[in-house]
């Protein structure tokens, strides 16, 4: 497992919930969140994959509007293959299938695309690092543990209640 982090400058690559296929990439603001963690998968061909902890893959697919959107996808295939174009100064482009490149635009919420052109400045991402606790918490998850939240006060059952 490589665990890794999508950013173009202050931002984030980031697969929202709910993390299933369709669900479109967004650029995120701020430190790094459990949706932000991508697991680069080294492909043949000299090619990378991107999966989120649920299994989901970043995906070059056509939106609705009829412009190439940056999607998850369900499995593993070409266009969720990309072409990594490393830069001197340690940046990355990645190339899709349709011979274009990622694009994140610069405000927070806004699609990401996949309809960027070689050398623009919002196609040039870096991988980060992620943290060591995000990464434990990525590997339970990855191992089938529920992720639990604390169920609210006012819907928890006295203790008397629930022996009725």
């Amino acid at each position: 497992m490589h665990l890794t982090a999508l950013r173009i400058g202050a931002h984030h690559l980031v697969a929202p919930r709910p993390v299933v296929a369709g669900t479109p990439v967004v650029v995120a603001d701020g430190g790094l969140s459990f949706g932000g963690v991508w697991d680069r998968v080294q492909l043949p061909y000299e090619r990378v994959a991107l999966c989120t902890p649920y299994g989901t893959y970043l995906s070059c697919r056509l939106g609705p509007d009829g412009l190439l959107r940056m999607t998850l996808a369900g499995g593993l295939g070409p266009q969720e293959a990309f072409e990594e174009v490393l830069w001197p100064d340690g940046g990355v482009s990645l190339r899709t299938c349709e011979r274009t490149f990622v694009a994140a635009p610069g405000e927070v919420g806004a699609t990401v695309r996949a309809d960027g052109r070689d050398g623009e400045a919002t196609t040039r991402l870096r991988y980060g690092m992620v943290p060591g606790a995000l990464a434990r918490e990525v590997a339970e998850v990855k191992a089938g543990t529920p992720r639990v939240a604390d169920m609210p006060r006012q819907f928890a059952q006295p203790v008397v209640e629930s022996r009725e």
